[in-house]
């Protein structure tokens, strides 16, 4: 009996630590998540469930010569939410082919600061998609959407510094080919 009710506290204590440690994601558009959300501190971002992105270099084994690495090639950044106010707009910007010029997907910490932000310029739409659950018990989560974006400039912000206080780490121009 000991060990149930000892599995069960371990159990309620990995809920919670993961609970009290997990990041708030929001993204951030200039006219497009104005008003986005009734959060505080968060009333010109939409809430994001997920985001996805990565970067590769081909790399190339020549017997005599070791490695070498090419060109770095970013995929695009795809992020899921639930349906909201930029939604429409997102779709606009996409079927018209118009660039978005700034995006910000900001990571807070448990004290609501951000802690870590990834910020794209000159931003596509280049997929949208859509799914949800037709009927479930207890009620559905809405429409959950799923956005992919390319870009021409990456960079990173995070407060890994003595002041804490956002700073640029990164940041590489897609089209150039360089650091800037």
């Amino acid at each position: 009996m000991r060990k149930v009710y000892f599995s069960l506290l371990l159990s309620l204590f990995a809920l919670v630590a993961t609970r009290t440690n997990a990041q708030g994601l929001f993204m951030s558009i200039d006219a497009i998540t104005k008003n986005g959300t009734q959060l505080k501190n968060h009333q010109n971002e939409v809430e994001l469930s997920s985001i996805q992105y990565g970067i590769e270099s081909e790399a190339s084994f020549v017997k005599g010569t070791g490695a070498a690495v090419g060109k770095p090639t970013f995929s695009a950044l795809t992020l899921t939410k639930f349906y909201d106010i930029s939604s429409t707009a997102l779709i606009d910007k996409m079927v018209t082919g118009v660039a978005i010029p700034k995006v910000d997907v900001n990571f807070y910490d448990r004290e609501n600061r951000i802690s870590y932000r990834i910020q794209l310029e000159d931003v596509f739409v280049t997929s949208y998609q859509t799914s949800s659950t037709g009927t479930c018990e207890g009620g559905c989560p809405g429409l959950q959407e799923s956005i992919s974006f390319v870009f021409k400039r990456y960079s990173i912000f995070d407060t890994k510094n003595q002041a804490e206080t956002l700073q640029q780490k990164f940041s590489f121009d897609i089209s150039t080919g360089r650091k800037f």
